[in-house]
């Protein structure tokens, strides 16, 4: 278990509180299980960071060995905005998100042709990619107390799922999230990868675990 009341946490807490404060970001650590996306809040999610308006947001409503790896990811996603790192504004059409585009596209409300949606699935799978290797930094250099191979294990196996929503048009199922589910996580490597081409035994996990 993560020790939450360690003194690395602490601060690191107080810190990213701090820091998301100045930028006049919302925080907004929901005691649900799931917080709900804008700007509908129809869908839930375990927590997401999002400029319009500026919120991020966690459901802490579960072990904190589950909600605190969600915050540091979704804090490096806030470190990516500040920053205007190219990898994160390039997730960016028109000032939205890559990843509504992928979801109204999912829903079948935006029409678009296979090479206009496998390019938004691998923007947003590159933006990941580096927000995910951001928080492995991060655990590193505030010897957070969390296993950074574990996490990058975890981490791989939810970026090599874009492939799988490229390929196959379709999300994991509600609480069948692949970095939940062990047998599919430990099947990844225990660093970031730096490519995510197609792999046919991830496509058989994803499809016996996932979906």
């Amino acid at each position: 278990m993560i020790p939450r009341n360690s003194p690395e946490v602490r601060e690191f807490l107080t810190h990213t509180y701090e820091d998301l404060k100045s930028s006049g970001i919302e925080l907004n650590l929901a005691p649900e299980s799931h917080v709900f996306y804008p700007p509908q809040y129809t869908t839930a999610c375990n927590g997401y960071f999002v400029i319009n308006p500026h919120i991020l947001a966690v459901g802490t409503g579960k072990d904190f060995d589950f909600w605190f790896p969600i915050y540091v990811h979704e804090y490096c996603h806030y470190r990516q905005w500040k920053e205007e790192d190219p990898e994160y504004t390039n997730g960016f059409i028109d000032g939205k998100e890559v990843f509504d585009y992928v979801d109204e596209a999912l829903d079948g409300i935006r029409p678009s042709s296979k090479k206009e949606y496998l390019d938004w699935v691998k923007r947003a799978q590159i933006l990941e990619a580096n927000c995910e290797r951001r928080a492995r930094a991060m655990i590193v250099e505030w010897k957070l107390p969390l296993d950074e191979k574990e996490y990058s294990q975890k981490a791989n196996s939810y970026l090599h799922f874009y492939n799988y929503i490229g390929s196959h048009r379709r999300w994991y199922a509600p609480g069948r999230e692949p970095y939940n589910i062990p047998e599919v996580w430990q099947a990844f490597n225990t660093t970031i990868d730096s490519s995510f081409p197609e792999n046919w035994n991830y496509t058989k996990l994803y499809e016996n675990c996932c979906i």
